[in-house]
C-alpha cells in the first residue's frame, strides 16, 4: 500500500543543497535518494562548484540497482540563487571549493570519492549517503512539526484552548523505536507499548515520516511497500 502523504505547502517546505565539486556522483546520489525518500515534503537540489560535463557511470549504474534513474541527469553548477533558498547545505568533500553564505545551515559530509572506484566500492557509498539522507529527512521533518506543535499550542492559548497532548514524535524514544522497526528488531505492537501510546496512533505517525521502504511489520500491522 502506497502510505498516505499530507500535502505541504510549496512554500513551507524546507530545501536541502547537496554541494560537491563535480556534481557527478555524490551530490547526485544525495539529492535523489532524498527526492525519493521525502515524497515531496522537502524541496532537493544539488550542484558542484566546478561541474564536470556528465555523470559517473557508476554511479548512474548503482542507482539503477535501487530503483533511480539518473540516465538523464547532468551535472550543474552552483549559483547565488540555489545557495541563497537552501535551508540546509550538505557538502561533500569540496572544502574551500564550497562558498559559504552567511546565515545557511551547513553540514560537512566525509564521504569517500566515487570517481573511479568500482560499481562495488560505489554501492558502498550509495548506501552511506543513504543512510545519511534519512537521518537527515528524519530530523528535518522532527523539527518542522515540532515548530508546527509549537505554533498551534501559541495560538491555542491566546484563544483559551487547552494544550495538545504531546505528539509521539516528540517522544524521546521516538527515533530509537522507528530504527528497531527499520531494522526489524520490534513490531508495531511492541512499539505502541514501548511508546505508551495506541497502535492506531503509532501508525499514524508512521504514515507521516515513512520514506519509501517498509518499517515494521508483524503483529501490529504490516507496513506497505514504496
Amino acid at each position: 500500500m502506497t502510505p498516505q502523504v499530507r500535502a505541504v505547502p510549496a512554500d513551507a517546505r524546507p530545501e536541502v543543497l547537496f554541494l560537491c565539486v563535480h556534481n557527478a556522483g555524490r551530490s547526485q546520489m544525495a539529492a535523489a535518494l532524498l527526492t525519493r525518500h521525502a515524497v515531496g515534503r522537502i524541496r532537493v537540489r544539488s550542484a558542484g562548484s566546478e561541474p564536470s560535463e556528465s555523470l559517473n557511470p557508476a554511479v548512474v549504474q548503482a542507482m539503477a540497482e535501487v530503483g533511480i534513474d539518473l540516465a538523464n541527469q547532468r551535472p550543474k553548477a552552483l549559483t547565488d540563487e540555489m545557495a541563497r533558498a537552501a535551508d540546509v547545505v550538505v557538502t561533500m568533500g569540496c572544502g574551500d571549493a564550497c562558498p559559504v553564505y552567511p546565515g545557511k545551515r551547513y553540514v560537512d559530509w566525509d564521504l569517500a570519492d566515487p570517481a573511479g572506484k568500482p560499481l562495488e566500492e560505489v554501492r558502498i557509498v550509495r548506501d552511506e549517503i543513504d543512510g545519511r539522507v534519512r537521518a537527515l529527512l528524519t530530523e528535518l521533518t522532527r523539527d518542522r512539526v515540532k515548530a508546527g506543535r509549537v505554533r498551534a499550542r501559541a495560538q491555542g492559548k491566546q484563544l483559551g484552548r487547552p494544550p495538545r497532548a504531546q505528539p509521539v514524535s516528540e517522544h524521546p524514544m521516538w527515533p530509537v523505536v522507528v530504527a528497531a522497526l527499520e531494522a526489524g528488531h520490534l513490531n508495531r505492537a511492541e512499539a505502541a507499548r514501548k511508546l505508551k501510546v495506541r497502535l492506531a496512533t503509532l501508525n499514524e505517525a508512521l504514515a507521516v515520516i515513512r520514506h519509501g521502504g517498509s518499517v515494521g511489520g508483524g503483529a501490529g500491522g504490516a507496513a506497505g511497500g514504496g
